[in-house]
């Protein structure tokens, strides 16, 4: 997960938002900065101290001032944690936003906490990561010699946060804003964070057609699909499979687990330039002894693809594994849109830093739009004039500009769970029906749709050799390989990640569809 933060002031003609930056420092210091016309504002004041003092007031502390460059958002959802238990923990004495996170080595007793959103017991540590965000805000609005009685505040949350789990998050915001900030409640709202970038490309005019929209937020954990159809917003479904499993481990739940294809093939190859880099990456790279898993190490690589040039060596080796990834999410979204009564949409916007991968190692463009519509014409009939296909350049931040353009009167839209199979009695259907159902009919559906999938994805992959976007692959291999067991990975992963996770009289808020594509995707990564 990663944590942007703009702005927009209040005016009755709209203006472009932009990203929380600053030119001051928001704390005080007790040295004065270097002289230097070489360096920038943030390096005179970090540079003069101690190297070692610097380390760890990083690690434990802020920065002087969000920058813009080398302190940005978006940022990694992290914590950095004092090592030592401590029942009720404080911000900055015990826990504060890792800022320092993927630039250098944590020092001292601490260490780093990802993904505080999805933890069983990450309240917390959430309460703690938004009270200092909102700390930040204020200092921002104050230098701007803003009026904090005028400020609204608009956060997001996933479509798949259950309702235990929202209204903690607005208990979390409705308190800290009113303790940081003075807001009262009606200063506040909170948007699904997938429908909102639709309203920022509406408002920069940059769709060819509103008559059927998808929006497709990729993120780490999960995968958020909107429909709006002439503007309204009639359809949400989210599903538990992000972009993180390309990166980890399939089921394997161990935090040591290395059973990916991509962390083998590059761990012993991967080189930094940078002396900080260099010792950071030697110290997580031991998942034996680190708390980093390979999801963790990967993101990273990729973040510091200026030393690691790993885009590159994705884009050549692992085209294949990206392709299944997309082709699987195209597939579900043009099944659960087909049950629904909707028609095929006509213009696709990703959000999500999970989504970069497209572009990223996939395809782009008329190669990427011809991909699209053999699923689409496959499962509609006919193909989609004039489709269109919009990778923002900012992918994560057009949640945010979207959510400061989005009328407080508009409506949510509809949540709507599809487990993968065109099938009326497994709407809102109870695990015990799912149970009941899944040897004698449900496992066998779900099967079908997967091969379907599969080829579907077959002539995706013909399609990419053809227009000689992908070099030295066996089809046929591919085709064996994504093809075997999956009538035993549905029953297992069923049983496993389903039967034994939740009550019967439970109702499946996600689909079962991804469940073997899962154990699909670790086979490529392979």
């Amino acid at each position: 997960s990663n944590t942007f933060i703009s702005r927009r002031e209040k005016k009755e003609e709209a203006s472009e938002p932009e990203q929380l930056t600053m030119t001051n420092p928001i704390m005080s210091y007790l040295h004065a900065k270097s002289n230097s016309t070489q360096k920038t504002e943030i390096d005179l004041w970090e540079d003069y101290v101690n190297q070692d003092i610097l380390r760890t007031f990083q690690t434990e502390f802020i920065p002087p001032f969000i920058d813009g460059m080398k302190y940005k958002f978006p940022i990694r959802t992290a914590l950095c944690k004092s090592e030592k238990a401590v029942e009720k923990p404080k911000l900055f004495d015990h826990k504060n936003i890792a800022f320092s996170y993927g630039k250098h080595k944590v020092v001292g007793q601490q260490s780093v906490e990802t993904d505080i959103k999805w933890s069983d017991n990450g309240s917390e540590e959430a309460r703690l990561f938004i009270r200092e965000l909102l700390m930040l805000i204020k200092y921002d609005i104050l230098q701007e010699n803003g009026d904090l009685h005028n400020t609204d505040i608009i956060w997001f949350r996933p479509l798949s946060f259950k309702s235990s789990v929202r209204e903690a998050f607005e208990e979390i915001w409705e308190k800290e804003s009113k303790a940081i900030l003075g807001l009262s409640d009606n200063q506040l709202k909170c948007y699904t964070e997938s429908e909102a970038p639709y309203y920022y490309f509406s408002e920069k005019n940059y769709l060819t057609s509103i008559e059927s929209v998808a929006v497709i937020d990729i993120g780490g954990g999960s995968t958020d699909i909107v429909y709006f159809e002439n503007g309204k917003p009639l359809l949400a479904n989210s599903v538990h499979f992000g972009c993180d499993v390309l990166w980890g481990n399939g089921y394997n739940k161990l935090t040591n687990a290395d059973d990916n294809g991509i962390y083998q093939r590059y761990k012993d190859v991967i080189r930094f330039r940078t002396t900080n880099l260099i010792e950071l990456n030697n110290d997580i790279i031991d998942l034996k002894r680190a708390k980093s898993t390979t999801k963790d190490i990967i993101n990273f690589w990729i973040n510091n693809n200026d030393e690691t040039e790993i885009n590159a060596k994705l884009k050549k080796d692992y085209k294949p594994l990206f392709l299944y990834h997309y082709a699987a999410i195209i597939f579900y979204l043009a099944e659960m849109f087909k049950s629904k009564g909707l028609q095929s949409p006509r213009t696709i916007i990703f959000s999500g830093n999970g989504s970069r991968y497209i572009d990223n190692y996939l395809a782009k463009g008329e190669d990427l739009n011809i991909l699209t519509q053999v699923i689409l014409k496959g499962v509609f009939g006919d193909a989609i004039n004039n489709l269109q296909i919009i990778l923002p350049e900012y992918r994560k931040e057009s949640t945010c500009y979207g959510g400061l353009f989005r009328r407080p009167d508009l409506a949510s839209p509809e949540g709507y769970a599809f487990i993968g199979v065109d099938n009326k009695r497994y709407q809102n259907a109870e695990i015990r029906v799912l149970k009941e159902n899944f040897n004698d009919s449900l496992c066998k559906e779900l099967e079908t749709q997967v091969m379907k999938l599969n080829e579907f994805y077959i002539e995706m992959l013909r399609l990419l050799s053809k227009r000689k976007l992908v070099d030295d692959i066996n089809i046929e291999d591919i085709k064996t390989l994504i093809s075997s067991n999956i009538d035993d990975a549905l029953k297992t992963d069923f049983q496993k990640e389903i039967v034994d996770k939740y009550d019967d009289d439970k109702i499946l808020e996600d689909s079962l569809f991804f469940l073997p594509i899962v154990d699909q995707i670790l086979k490529l990564t392979r």
